[in-house]
């Protein structure tokens, strides 16, 4: 715990503390979802914040706010006591590392989803048993219901927990984002060492997607690849089993460069889902894509080395695939 967390933890308590009575009449007066939860899901460093920012500033959403995340015991009264500053939010596009900054901006509410799915695996609908899926549904609709919105989250730990979120949230939508791996893999080493400072090279970062053990002894840039990789096809094996139709891609690099045609596309899915999304704020006419500034000659060896081998097999499995189909 950093300092400032723990200065803050005893009066964060007592808030949540005071508003535990508030927090539990809406959870009882909370209304029935009118529109299907919609997540967020991608690997790390992927993107997934700015096309959360952008989509909550280009629609009327309902989210976990900074202010939700931060007294995580009591969303739903956080909510309603930051409506004010949630409704006058405005983005900047300046996050980092996920946070975007000011009390009333959308947030992962990593705090929230770890009081109730702490795994960083991946888990399905066997695992519902023992998550207090009421408490789960009724959170979300009461936010849903004090915004009037439909609600939005985005979380890379979604990526690997698709299937036990529809068990709990039957007919939700998910939204991935994918970008470039090399660029995404650098980003990733570069957290890494951010986060864990000297020698956070070596230790794995964030979501665990099935098979990431294997790569535990390996180089921190096939990790880093192979992060990015399985992630993916954890994503694409749970959204085919869920029916492909509650599952969208959209490409970072195009996010950046054709905000409005990106976001029309999104609006057409919802649309086919009979969510109808109001209208907010315009986007840019373009985001800027950060540099991808190169890492040490040893990293981008291993991370050109990993992203050829991926690509390798995949083109082997689509060979096969087009080979058996013949």
């Amino acid at each position: 715990m950093n300092v400032k967390r723990a200065i803050l933890a005893a009066p964060r308590l007592a808030a949540m503390t005071a508003l535990a009575p508030l927090e539990r009449s809406l959870l009882a007066k909370a209304p029935e979802l009118a529109h299907p939860p919609v997540f967020i899901v991608g690997p790390p460093r992927s993107g997934t914040t700015l096309l959360y920012e952008a989509m909550v500033t280009r629609f009327r959403f309902s989210y976990f706010s900074n202010i939700a995340h931060r007294l995580h015991r009591t969303p739903a009264a956080a909510t309603k006591l930051g409506a004010g500053a949630i409704h006058r939010w405005k983005g900047d596009f300046q996050s980092r590392y996920g946070h975007i900054p000011g009390w009333g901006s959308p947030n992962e509410g990593g705090w929230i989803w770890k009081r109730w799915i702490p795994e960083e695996h991946a888990l399905n609908e066997t695992d519902v048993a023992g998550r207090p899926v009421d408490v789960m549904s009724r959170t979300v609709a009461a936010i849903a219901g004090l915004l009037e919105a439909p609600f939005l989250n985005k979380n890379v730990m979604h990526s690997v927990h698709m299937r036990l979120l529809d068990a709990i949230f039957p007919e939700c939508l998910f939204v991935e984002c994918r970008r470039d791996p090399m660029t995404t893999g650098r980003s990733i080493l570069r957290a890494r060492t951010d986060e864990f400072g000297e020698g956070g090279l070596e230790k794995w970062l964030s979501v665990q997607p099935p098979g990431w053990d294997l790569y535990a002894e390996r180089s921190p840039g096939e990790q880093a690849v192979a992060q990015v990789m399985l992630t993916r096809a954890a994503i694409a094996q749970d959204a085919a089993g869920l029916g492909a139709a509650r599952h969208l891609v959209v490409e970072y690099e195009q996010l950046c460069d054709q905000p409005e045609s990106v976001v029309g596309t999104i609006q057409s899915f919802f649309r086919s889902h009979s969510v109808v999304l109001e209208d907010r704020d315009e986007l840019p006419a373009e985001f800027a894509r950060p540099a991808s500034r190169p890492l040490s000659e040893m990293l981008e060896g291993q991370l050109h080395a990993a992203c050829e081998l991926w690509s390798g097999q995949q083109s082997g499995m689509r060979t096969a695939r087009i080979a058996a189909a013949s």
